[in-house]
Parts: C-alpha cells; structure tokens; sequence
C-alpha cells in the first residue's frame, strides 16, 4: 500500500536552551551508568549501525523503484 507525498515538512523551529530535550546533568548522570561497560557500548554501537543500514537499504530500494 502506498500513500501520496505530501511535499516537504516544514524545517523545525529550534528550542530555547531551557526547553532542550536533554539536559547536561541528565547526560552526566546517564553516562556514570554506561561508560565503564564496554559490553552496553558495543550493544548500543550494533544497533545503531543495523538502523544505518536499515535506512541506507531503503533508500537504495526507492532510488532504483523510482527509477523503473
């Protein structure tokens, strides 16, 4: 099932410094519990080349169905 475009989104609006989604304390909190823990790394590190590869793979399929 396909859907039609809808044209380009918007661009985003940046967010005041105080309306960040993530915040320092909470970043340096957070990484007292994962940067000594190599195995948590490399886990991490894993699933986000599996999404890179993921997108790269469906943005090749579209560019050659576009292309037919």
């Amino acid at each position: 099932m396909s859907s039609p475009r809808t044209g380009p989104s918007p661009p985003r609006r940046a967010r005041p410094p105080d309306q960040q989604p993530h915040h320092r304390e909470d970043e340096d909190r957070l990484r007292a519990v994962y940067a000594d823990d190599a195995a948590t790394l490399l886990q991490v590190a894993h699933i986000v080349a599996a999404e890179f590869a993921t997108i790269a793979a469906a943005n090749d399929h579209w560019r050659h169905t576009e292309d037919q």
